[in-house]
């Protein structure tokens, strides 16, 4: 068993090195990051880059949990999970938005990231920090620190967005470092056949860097929708199903990660008047 923990342990902390990997979590999360435009929930996350937030569209609050692995005997039904929160605000021209999430380990490893992403119009700049440490061990907790930008370009039926991420600034030196990446998408808006999204990411320093996802969103009613997405290097799917309302929204996510099984999500975010 303790084989396994430490295995499983060292999968964690590659999964805790950054807000967005091995996957995006709430509303983004059943869809891989696909599925996007500005006024929506996944424009809306405050854990994504400001630059694809609407302009004027307000506050929004968000809240968000991911279970990386199901209860199991042999490892005495401890969990790794994250936790999720944070709120952005758009006004006509400037972007802001901030986040906190909490990472477990089997109540052994630790991570805590702030993420903070200012924006103008349909360009904005992000930095993440994060602490990680093992239980008992907290004066020797390790820290990192990260920039990085998005460009977010709108036309008539979709959006195309390009990302560079994970330009550290300041190292762990923990050897669990996330590699810098350049992500490059295309977003529809809703359409006919509910809406589109294809993500190409590069990771320069990888054996085989390129990673494709696509995925797809078919709203069965105004307020209720259904997606699923799909990625290869390393292969994964998602699925989800979203329900949205004027100052209101929610969604459930599973993925299948071929190190981490069958994971499960749920956010939910609120608007209020101001």
């Amino acid at each position: 068993m303790a084989i396994i923990t430490a295995l499983l342990l060292i999968v964690c902390v590659t999964a805790a090195s950054g807000m967005d990997d091995p996957f995006p979590s709430g509303y983004l999360m059943g869809n891989l990051g696909t599925i996007i435009w500005d006024d929506g929930m996944g424009g809306r996350s405050p854990w994504f880059p400001a630059a694809a937030l609407h302009s004027g569209s307000g506050l929004v609050i968000s809240v968000g949990a991911v279970s990386y692995y199901d209860r199991m005997d042999n490892l005495e039904d401890r969990l790794i999970y994250r936790a999720v929160s944070g709120a952005g605000y758009a006004g006509k021209i400037i972007k802001i938005k901030a986040a906190v999430s909490q990472f477990n380990a089997f109540g052994i490893f630790y991570s805590q990231t702030g993420f903070l992403s200012v924006g103008y119009r349909g360009f904005s700049l992000e930095a993440t920090g994060y602490r990680f440490f093992v239980r008992g061990k907290e004066e020797t907790a390790r820290t990192l620190g990260e920039l990085g930008a998005a460009i977010w370009v709108p036309f008539k039926y979709a959006a195309v967005m390009f990302q560079a991420e994970h330009i550290v600034l300041k190292e762990s030196r923990s050897g669990s470092d996330t590699p810098f990446l350049l992500r490059g998408s295309i977003h529809t808006k809703r359409n006919l056949f509910g809406a589109q999204g294809v993500t190409v990411v590069v990771i320069p320093s990888r054996a085989q860097p390129v990673r494709f996802t696509l995925g797809e969103e078919y709203r069965l009613f105004g307020w209720l929708g259904i997606h699923a997405a799909v990625s290869a290097n390393p292969v994964m799917i998602g699925i989800g199903v979203v329900a949205e309302w004027s100052r209101a929204g929610a969604a459930l996510s599973f993925v299948s990660h071929p190190e981490l099984g069958w994971s499960k999500g749920f956010s939910a975010e609120y608007r209020p008047r101001l």
